[in-house]
């Protein structure tokens, strides 16, 4: 029994050496995963702020060239928006924030960067309730300024969302050295483990021979050892439980890369996408309109051809560029419309026929305008108006190639309803939802080519947002019609197109 106690002793070091193991490893992969989960939340929110510092740049560059003082008084509303935007991330990055996974700052080299990015965002504020204040001359005076506050405070921005990667990376480190101690610790166990189980296998084999030698009928012999067999279900889970940890730490660093990744794109994006990008294509556009009318110079016929074809692609593109911004601020939820009073709905569907007969040369089609004596006047956006029947009446033109385009108006009750009926291919009932999802298009869509799949969202969504609504009849190879309805007395001031 002697020899027994010292085993089980020997066994249950070992398991409780293992044990501990296991809760160690659990609580630190537990910890790192939150470490790194909530380090990733910090990073997600500098990647906003450095968004948000763009978008700063951006809106400070047109407010300086807008003239409107509607529009740039949206533009300041938007600025003021975003300051307090990143005021918010500040405050959430100092203090943290519960909502969003994140913890205050307290790594002594990250929260001297954040010192330096909140130093720097406070000198921006000054500028920016400067630039609010001035006019469009001063605020020219201060572009230079606002550029080099800003590029700083994105620069920080960016230092700081690196410090916390290494952080990141340093915790990684640490558990994958930790996964090293871990295994050469468990090897040496097993070491001991088997030098255990060979004593007890040879306690086993002297039980057999004493056991044959009773069976012998050597009756003097006596047994001194006894098995047992727990250790290797005990290596068996703590195998388990170290796989567990290692396919944690796996998944941790495949969530880290994957939100670094959509950091960048989402950055490149924001960057892009911006003014700048139509700015040189509407020089592009214009220069060319130059040559082709000869004011830089005499131009042949076939090079007047080529450079039309260049200007129509031009167009084509610029159109598809301010389809794709448009869908971006209603999906972020920044597309404002500037309602105007006695809105002239005949002045914007007579606009509307005659920019579609433009669409319909050399097509046997008929364009009827059929309106309703006596419209009424509507508190509307004029331009979003004429956007949202010119992206109704182009698929119409595109699509119908002989017979009759109708573009009706007339009132029903408190509202105002505008009509275009066409002679097309017509929409079968199973795709007519897929009219109004971005980026999508029906069967006949794809066919004939072209365009993003954005103008009918769009449309819808700028008809929400005046309080209306838009829908469509039709069936395969009966025509189209699509409705759009607008309250006439609208209570709307400025309503964001979300």
């Amino acid at each position: 029994m002697k020899l027994l106690r010292s085993f089980r002793v020997q066994l249950f070091i070992i398991a409780g050496v293992l044990f501990g193991l296991l809760l160690f490893t659990l609580d630190f992969g537990t910890r790192t995963a939150a470490n790194a989960a909530n380090s990733q939340a910090i990073v997600n929110l500098v990647g906003q702020q450095r968004s948000t510092v763009l978008l700063f740049d951006s809106t400070f560059d047109r407010l300086e060239m807008v003239t409107d003082e509607s529009e740039r008084a949206s533009l300041k509303d938007l600025i003021r928006s975003l300051e307090a935007t990143f005021d918010a991330g500040e405050e959430a990055l100092r203090s943290g924030d519960p909502e969003q996974g994140i913890t205050a700052i307290t790594n002594p080299d990250a929260l001297a960067v954040f010192e330096q990015v909140d130093s720097r965002w406070h000198q921006f504020k000054e500028t920016i309730a400067t630039g609010l204040a001035a006019t469009p001359e001063q605020l020219a005076e201060l572009d230079m300024t606002i550029d080099n506050q800003s590029a700083a405070l994105y620069a920080f921005s960016d230092r700081l969302a690196n410090a916390i990667n290494t952080l990141v990376s340093q915790q990684l480190e640490r558990s994958q050295r930790l996964a090293a101690g871990l295994g050469l610790v468990s090897f040496i166990l097993l070491i001991v483990a088997f030098f255990v189980i060979n004593n007890i296998a040879r306690s086993v084999n002297r039980l057999v021979h004493t056991a044959d030698r009773l069976s012998n009928g050597d009756l003097s012999v006596r047994a001194g050892r006894e098995s047992i067999e727990e250790v290797a279900r005990l290596a068996a889970t703590f195998n388990t439980m170290a796989s567990q940890v290692e396919s944690r730490i796996a998944d941790t660093e495949a969530a880290r890369d994957q939100a670094e990744r959509a950091d960048k794109v989402k950055s490149a994006f924001l960057a892009s996408m911006s003014h700048e990008l139509r700015t040189p294509l509407n020089s592009v556009i214009n220069f060319t309109k130059f040559v082709h009318q000869g004011i830089m110079g005499p131009v042949n016929k076939e090079q007047q051809e080529a450079l039309g074809e260049v200007i129509d692609s031009g167009k084509h593109l610029l159109s598809l560029i301010n389809d794709v911004l448009d869908m971006s601020k209603i999906e972020s939820g920044t597309l404002k419309l500037f309602m105007e009073d006695q809105v002239d709905v005949q002045a914007v569907l007579e606009s509307a026929h005659t920019k579609a007969k433009s669409l319909l040369v050399d097509k046997p089609i008929e364009l009827k305008l059929e309106l309703e004596s006596s419209l009424p006047t509507i508190r509307a956006d004029r331009q979003r108006l004429l956007q949202i029947l010119l992206n109704i009446l182009s698929n119409a033109c595109k699509f119908t190639e002989q017979g009759s385009i109708r573009i009706k108006a007339y009132t029903a009750g408190d509202e105002l309803v505008f009509a275009v009926q066409d002679t097309g291919p017509g929409i079968a009932p199973e795709d007519q939802a897929a009219v109004f999802e971005p980026f999508r298009q029906t069967e006949t869509g794809l066919r004939q080519g072209g365009g993003t799949g954005l103008g009918m969202p769009i449309s819808q969504k700028l008809a929400e947002a005046h309080g209306g609504r838009i829908w469509l009849e039709s069936n395969k190879g009966e025509g189209a019609t699509f409705y759009v309805s607008i309250p006439i007395h609208s209570k709307l001031t400025v309503a964001s197109a979300a």
